[in-house]
């Protein structure tokens, strides 16, 4: 009885281990596609829309951290006229339209700025932390092709 056991405690062992052989190469694959984009700071707009509770007094070290993740620390264009009202004619009478989640704004914004992508960050607190969605949008597509949600780490001064 004692053999037995202990050949089951074995073949359970070789088992494991075969399993978590397999499992590295897919938490290696995984960490790799979620490697970060880097963008190019001539060719995107970002536009930062901050909750009532975000502190102006924290707008820039926000748009720092944003700068460095996304953009390797270059500072691209920002998009104050994003969140403009616009009006469009159309066949009877005229179109109203706001922001980047509107095919036509993000086409004509596009071209005004000179640019072919927009990252448009939300900073909202959460549970007392600071976070970040981020929605990447281009001229081909109505929905943003890319979204990222993280948490931001106050600077210590």
């Amino acid at each position: 009885m004692y053999f037995s056991e202990k050949m089951n405690m074995l073949k359970w062992i070789s088992n494991f281990r075969i399993v978590f052989l397999l499992m590295i190469p897919l938490m290696l694959l995984s960490s790799i596609s979620e490697a970060q984009v880097t963008l190019d700071p001539g060719t995107t707009a970002v536009r930062f829309v901050y909750s009532r509770e975000i502190e102006r007094k924290n707008h820039g070290w926000i748009e720092e951290q944003v700068f460095e993740e996304w953009f390797d620390g270059e500072v691209p264009k920002i998009c104050h006229i994003c969140d403009n009202v616009y009006r469009y004619p159309v066949d009877n009478g005229s179109l109203v339209t706001r922001g980047l989640r509107s095919m036509i704004n993000r086409k004509k914004l596009a071209e005004i700025l000179e640019v072919r992508e927009f990252l448009m960050v939300l900073v909202r607190r959460v549970a007392g932390e600071f976070q970040s969605e981020s929605f990447r949008y281009d001229l081909s597509s109505e929905a943003p092709f890319s979204s990222k949600v993280e948490q931001l780490s106050e600077p210590w001064f």
